[in-house]
């Protein structure tokens, strides 16, 4: 189908030459006006031009979804914290147990059952799990599970290091977005990340991995990161 505005404006364009042709303009016959283009040419493209401005506007381009956007990084973040911490430390997960691994978990005969608690919860004195009966704890569950399986004490090791790392991750990014911070909450997932594998990463850190015993010393990073979570978290204006 023709275009009614290219139409109009053809049959406009045959006035103006009439016009030219006839400069006086043709015998007046009531269908013509000045200028050689008639009464209904101008109705055409009047009615063409009115037709296009009631023509709803063309909705704009949507702005990304920041919100999934933030998403998806965060989770990737999660995933490559989760990777890169099992990654490095897969090497050191069938050592044997060295030294204070002896006394506090080979010979510790308080961690051979879980029931009842107060037995897991009482370590023996003189060892190095002497008044930390949470550590004590989780070496009993360790036994629960796998006896004097040596891949699995240093499995969870592992895991309550990378635990760390994710909460130290949160607690960064979640700093970073704080009112008088406004300039970093956009790269704050960014750095949170950088600040995690840094931390995950760091030589200085292998030993309280490796090392089955200085699991207390992983716990107590743990606790005391969830800690300062809690309070950024209590303190930030919204849940993000």
């Amino acid at each position: 189908m023709d275009d009614p505005v290219c139409t109009a404006l053809g049959r406009c364009g045959w006035g103006l030459r009439r016009a030219v042709a006839w400069p006086a303009g043709p015998p007046d016959n009531g269908d013509t006006v000045s200028g050689g283009a008639s009464k209904d040419d101008l109705a055409a493209v009047s009615s063409v031009k009115q037709t296009r401005r009631s023509r709803p506007p063309v909705p704009a381009a949507q702005p990304p979804d920041r919100g999934r956007s933030s998403t998806r990084g965060r989770w990737l973040a999660v995933i490559l914290i989760v990777a890169c911490g099992f990654l490095a430390y897969a090497a050191t997960l069938d050592a044997p147990f060295l030294f204070d691994d002896e006394p506090s978990v080979v010979n510790n005969a308080q961690i051979r059952a879980l029931w009842p608690l107060t037995d897991a919860l009482s370590p023996p004195r003189d060892t190095p799990v002497a008044g930390r009966p949470l550590v004590n704890l989780t070496f009993a569950i360790n036994y629960a599970v796998g006896r004097l399986d040596v891949t699995g004490y240093r499995l969870v090791n592992v895991a309550i290091h990378v635990l760390a790392a994710l909460v130290l991750f949160g607690l960064v990014r979640r700093t970073l977005g704080m009112p008088g911070l406004d300039r970093y909450r956009v790269a704050a997932t960014g750095l949170a990340l950088v600040v995690a594998l840094v931390w995950l990463l760091h030589p200085l850190q292998s030993e309280a991995v490796a090392y089955i015993t200085e699991r207390s010393e992983s716990l107590m990073g743990l606790f005391y990161l969830l800690t300062l979570y809690a309070a950024v978290r209590a303190l930030g204006p919204t849940r993000r």
